[in-house]
């Protein structure tokens, strides 16, 4: 009889499990996207307007200023076509990390490469089949923010 009274008790509360994970509904957090950001040969970064996106708060990192979705395949494998970039706006990042960055008019989605002991700065691509670009003195370069995470297209 216990042995009945267990199972029966088992089966009862897995159900009820069951249909609490179904009910669930994880909450959401509003974040402005821009559709438009060069992983490439660059764009004209936020010219377009932003839009208000909910996204599971499951999926944006801590310190998330906006959201861009990335256009191009320089930095595959890492940041895919087509995924949403979550980036933390600032006026410069440390090196080998991946920003938003406005060089002479256009935006683009690269790593920064610093070399201290020659005095170079890159953007680089992490995908070989794509040019790095070297900064030269002349240029004109904005750091718009580090990119904290990203997820596929939604």
């Amino acid at each position: 009889m216990v042995d009945n009274v267990l199972e029966y008790e088992y089966n009862r509360t897995k159900t009820l499990a069951e249909q609490a994970d179904d009910d669930y509904v994880e909450p959401t957090i509003t974040v402005k996207l821009s559709q438009n950001t060069a992983a490439g040969t660059g764009s004209h970064l936020f010219e377009d307007y932003f839009e208000d996106v909910e996204f599971p708060v499951s999926v944006v990192p801590c310190g998330t200023d906006y959201a861009v979705k990335i256009n191009g395949n320089s930095m595959e494998p890492t940041i895919p076509n087509g995924a949403i970039a979550f980036v933390r706006s600032c006026p410069a990042i440390e090196n080998n990390k991946i920003g938003l960055f406005f060089l002479d008019g256009e935006g683009y989605c690269k790593r920064l490469k610093v070399d201290h002991n020659y005095r170079k700065i890159w953007l680089v691509s992490d995908n070989p089949d794509c040019d790095d670009i070297e900064i030269k003195e002349e240029d004109y370069l904005h750091t718009f923010g580090e990119v904290l995470d990203w997820m596929g297209d939604i």
